[in-house]
């Protein structure tokens, strides 16, 4: 299934994927994009705008490296570039078709685990930070892709690339530490505040006031003073940006001093 690659699914429908970037992607700098679902044994099931890279990781056999492990080795997660341990590919992807910083998002679906990656162009030095502060947009943008292009997904799946032995992933995405440290950040995060105290800070962390949280979670200025006090409290913060830097230490988008 490696040769002939200019026959392949992926190659046929980029002008259609091209289409969802530009209408969705590009107003936020992204010009990279790719969606998968990877299956046991090597099959790959993904579309992309950006055919010629997408080739040139399977002439590369970066296939052997990275993203392309059983599906019951990940768990749900995001990864920077700059975070995956595999310098040398991203490099070269900066080289050859100047695109720089790239994040993806893990999902594994039960037989399947769903990948979908974001990239800025080589020399957008902005977008680590774009990336690391926009999670849920990105989150967003993956699942209006998947929802908008599931006729698309679906013949995908029916003609996926088959990658020969040995496919697998040696970046920090399958490393059991950096998972234990998901599943224990998370865990602590969750027993510690209520489901509202966490939205207050989650919306504190993009920089929005108490008056726009209200608003956005259509509830009184008063009651958003009230949760991120409590949240300040049980975190035991002094004060509120205190919070935010505990929020996104716990919950990976930056690292532990």
């Amino acid at each position: 299934m490696l040769e002939n690659l200019d026959k392949q699914f992926f190659v046929q429908t980029e002008p259609i994927v091209k289409t969802f970037c530009d209408v969705y992607l590009k107003q936020y700098g992204i010009v990279d994009f790719a969606y998968a679902r990877i299956y046991s044994g090597g099959r790959d099931a993904f579309v992309t705008n950006n055919a010629p890279l997408a080739k040139a990781f399977v002439h590369e056999r970066f296939y052997e490296r990275i993203y392309c492990a059983e599906p019951d080795q990940y768990v749900e997660s995001f990864a920077l570039s700059v975070a995956m341990g595999q310098d040398d590919i991203f490099a070269f992807y900066k080289e050859h078709f100047n695109v720089g910083h790239n994040v993806t998002l893990v999902k594994p679906c039960g037989e399947y685990t769903e990948f979908a990656h974001f990239s800025g162009a080589g020399d957008d030095y902005g977008a680590y930070n774009f990336f690391i502060n926009n999670l849920d947009l990105l989150m967003r943008l993956r699942n209006t892709f998947r929802d908008t292009y599931t006729g698309l997904i679906k013949q995908a799946q029916k003609s996926p690339m088959i990658y020969p032995t040995p496919s697998g992933d040696q970046s920090i995405l399958v490393d059991k530490k950096f998972q234990q440290s998901l599943t224990q950040k998370q865990s602590q995060w969750n027993g510690v505040l209520s489901l509202r105290e966490q939205e207050c800070v989650k919306w504190l962390s993009k920089a929005m006031t108490a008056k726009e949280i209200a608003r956005e979670l259509k509830c009184s200025f008063r009651t958003v003073e009230k949760h991120l006090d409590a949240a300040r409290e049980k975190l035991h913060c002094r004060n509120r940006m205190e919070v935010v830097v505990k929020y996104l230490q716990l919950n990976g988008r930056i690292s532990q001093p």
